[in-house]
């Protein structure tokens, strides 16, 4: 085979195939394999706590899933501590992980269901105007569902493919209604449980996000809440760099697995005046300070890519094809 006919036969299929799947809809939310997997549970109409084993392998067999198992998507689809889902698809029956640990347990021990609600965002009545698709003659998951909610905007989505990538986070629910109609509100990311804050920066589509401490000595403090995207093992690693380097004097693990809280204290020297110091020093000199740059780049109607310039113009399209369906 030339090199020529690589390129434009194999690799672009690889290329335009990787793309759908790691790429999320900006109309439903959705990757490929998240979306067969929705399929599946609406379809087979799931609402009886099953194993997340089984639940994988319906999922394989309903669909027509052909890359193996799909047992982390359906986890990831089910998780709900800060950073994951704002509105999770299904229930959580057992150790789904939390923003401390993030690791579930293994899924032969944890089941999962649809969530009540789950039947009023992807709505049945809506079945018959989605775009079908066949797999070898059967009848697989829709080319994209048409939810009453911006889906990508509630719960945010990672992605990179050959040559793209996506990089788009959460909002909250309440105020994405408020946008669709027509109302003033705040499409600031957020997500739910979060104690820090999340603050714009000048560059377009950048946010800071910011961990949370509090003053409790002159030379102690205690930490509260980390940036999203910490666990606790990366942040004692961290901990421990700044011990090494002389920074801090040392610090007490105090964090509760039970309630899913993040809980240091840390000691400074007396003559690190850290009273003096501002809040915006702190964070940095903690390392509880995290820029997030925004990629709004999506898969459309046609399965081609749509890259979108902010937030508000992603809404703009969802709201034009929901209103067209």
């Amino acid at each position: 085979m030339k090199i020529k006919e690589f390129i434009e036969g194999d690799f672009v299929d690889y290329s335009s195939y990787s793309t759908l799947r790691t790429i999320p809809s900006y109309i439903d939310g959705l990757k490929n394999s998240s979306r067969k997997i929705l399929f599946t549970f609406l379809e087979k109409n799931i609402k009886e706590k099953t194993r997340v084993d089984i639940a994988s392998n319906l999922v394989v067999s309903f669909s027509s899933y052909i890359h193996g198992s799909c047992d982390g998507t359906v986890v990831k689809m089910c998780q709900n501590f800060r950073g994951t889902n704002n509105i999770p698809y299904f229930s959580r029956d057992g150790f789904f992980g939390t923003t401390l640990n993030p690791s579930a347990s293994a899924i032969r021990y944890i089941k999962t269901k649809n969530e009540p609600y789950i039947y009023d965002i992807f709505k049945k009545e809506d079945t018959k105007v989605l775009v079908a698709q066949e797999f070898e003659g059967a009848k697989i998951e829709p080319r994209f569902y048409v939810p009453t909610l911006p889906m990508l905007l509630v719960n945010g989505a990672e992605g990179i493919a050959t040559g793209f990538a996506s990089s788009i986070l959460p909002r909250n629910y309440k105020e994405l209604v408020k946008y669709i109609n027509g109302k003033k509100c705040d499409l600031t990311p957020y997500f739910n449980g979060f104690k820090g804050t999340v603050e714009r920066v000048e560059e377009k589509n950048q946010w800071v996000i910011n961990g949370k401490y509090n003053l409790i000595s002159k030379n102690t403090i205690e930490i509260i809440e980390l940036p999203i995207g910490y666990r606790h093992s990366s942040y004692i690693k961290v901990l421990d760099k700044l011990e090494d380097d002389k920074v801090i004097i040392s610090y007490k693990d105090l964090c509760d697995s039970k309630k899913d809280l993040f809980r240091f204290q840390v000691k400074f020297r007396m003559q690190d005046n850290i009273s003096s110091k501002s809040e915006e020093e702190m964070m940095k000199l903690l390392k509880i300070q995290k820029t997030h740059s925004e990629n709004f780049t999506t898969i459309d109607e046609n399965n081609k890519i749509r890259i979108f310039e902010s937030v508000e113009d992603l809404l703009d399209a969802y709201i034009k094809v929901k209103e067209e369906y």
